[in-house]
């Protein structure tokens, strides 16, 4: 059970990583953005920043890691272990049907999938079965496309799954708004379901002198 305190500066620094990137804020902006006087409140809580950002996936990931992991058994039952659009979906969905209104924590992911050296590290130090979702869904979509080298994989995955989170970020925080643009949200995670899909699915390129494993 969190503290009081350790609550308020988890939710301090998933806003303000959101908010401004997970590089351009500092660790006393944390401590002010909670609320405490002690401008070293988070190295006494946590210890580092690597902490802090663990800590906020282990605040926020069960519900929408138990999603996960329940939509890749019902894809089980219908015989489509290895169906890129249902693992795709089993990907996203969650992210866009379980976000609370008060959380910022679809952004946050969205940021810290962009340093995909920060994101390893932090997903190597948070529990297996917090993640458990993620990483069947991750094995499982690099085994259906085994057909690309895989590097390129890797890649696509990176690409497409910052994607993804980056447009249901934006529907949440246009959610309730003025905003003209806005798609709804059930056609925005369907457009985006089959748009990854598809890019997916791509056959990899061919480019003269380059030869990829």
């Amino acid at each position: 059970m969190l503290e009081s305190t350790q609550a308020r500066l988890i939710l301090a620094a998933e806003r303000l990583y959101a908010l401004e990137g997970i590089d351009r804020v500092s660790l006393r902006q944390i401590a002010d953005a909670s609320g405490q006087r002690n401008p070293a409140a988070v190295q006494y809580h946590f210890g580092t920043k690597l902490e802090l950002i663990r800590m906020i996936v282990r605040y926020r990931i069960g519900p929408y890691g138990q999603r996960q992991v329940e939509m890749c058994k019902e894809l089980d039952a219908q015989g489509r272990s290895l169906d890129v659009r249902g693992l795709v979906e089993a990907s996203l969905r969650p992210f866009a049907e379980l976000e609370p209104p008060d959380s910022h924590f679809v952004r946050f992911l969205a940021e810290l999938t962009k340093n995909p050296g920060l994101f390893a590290e932090v997903h190597a130090g948070v529990e297996d079965e917090l993640l458990a979702g993620s990483r069947l869904l991750e094995s499982r979509l690099l085994e259906a496309l085994a057909d690309l080298p895989p590097e390129l994989r890797y890649l696509r995955l990176q690409l497409a799954i910052n994607a993804g989170l980056s447009a249901i970020a934006r529907a949440h925080e246009q959610r309730g708004g003025p905003s003209a643009d806005a798609l709804p949200t059930a056609l925005l995670v369907a457009d985006l379901i089959e748009t990854i899909t598809a890019f997916l699915h791509a056959p990899a390129p061919v480019v003269v002198g380059l030869s990829m494993s």
